[in-house]
């Protein structure tokens, strides 16, 4: 008997750690995964941003047939006006690793893509009428003016949209589309999400060059990537994801 209370005894605390490891499983939870490191910029849930992000915005002018579907992105979409929110991560904001492979876009931020990336543009002409755009606080690359919107992004296409990529999962974020489907990310449900900018009428200046995220236009129809000079009614498209 003494023999067996001290091989028990000798047991239990392993016994206890199985018991709670059973009762309290540990996993990669939303506290232990981290935004990857570098500079970038993701458009802005209506929840708000990561904790030290910074944030910005750009309101376009616009003609008065905006469309869209984003009642989980911030700012708005009105008749005549567009308002988008960003989520900029700069230097003093904690990362770890780099992005992981798959097939979606971001915003591009301190001049260069995060290593994974390749950059494209998408230039909206803006309505010329009024020449009231504004902007303000911190936004992705490009050139902001009272009269047309250039906005840089950082787009990969190495992975398959169905193999879930791992982000952090605490808060809801939105990534940007590259395809016809939303990239899958593990522990998140996505929704997608589009604003589509009535652009200027009157000799249309809009374009899009290099490696862009998927849009839809009205008279080049829907692409990814090329160099296209004169675009019409640029459609982006996102993803909004949450928790299951």
């Amino acid at each position: 008997y003494l023999y067996i209370s001290q091989q028990l005894a000798m047991l239990l605390p392993t016994l206890v750690v199985a018991l709670l490891a059973t009762l309290c499983p540990i996993s990669a939870t939303a506290d232990s995964v981290y935004w990857p490191a570098e500079d970038y910029g993701l458009m802005k849930p209506i929840s708000g941003c990561p904790l030290v992000w910074e944030s910005g915005s750009v309101e376009q002018d616009t003609q008065s047939k905006n469309e869209h579907d984003s009642e989980y992105l911030a700012g708005y979409v009105e008749k005549n006006r567009i308002r988008k929110e960003f989520c900029m991560k700069v230097g003093h904001a904690d990362g770890v690793g780099e992005w992981p492979a798959g097939n979606y876009c971001i915003y591009r931020y301190g001049h260069q893509c995060p290593i994974g990336f390749t950059t494209g543009l998408v230039n909206w002409e803006d309505r010329d009428l009024h020449e009231d755009n504004a902007h303000e606080g911190f936004l992705p690359d490009g050139d902001y003016t009272d009269r047309h919107t250039e906005i840089n992004y950082c787009c990969r296409d190495d992975g398959s949209i169905s193999d879930e990529i791992v982000l952090p999962t605490k808060d809801p974020f939105v990534l940007i589309r590259n395809t016809l489907e939303c990239q899958k990310v593990a522990g998140m449900t996505a929704k997608l999400q589009y604003i589509k900018d009535d652009t200027e009428n009157m000799d249309d200046d809009s374009k899009c060059i290099g490696d862009y995220p998927y849009i839809c236009t009205t008279n080049e129809g829907c692409m990814t990537i090329g160099d296209k000079t004169k675009i019409h009614d640029p459609q982006v498209h996102y993803c909004y994801y949450s928790e299951f």
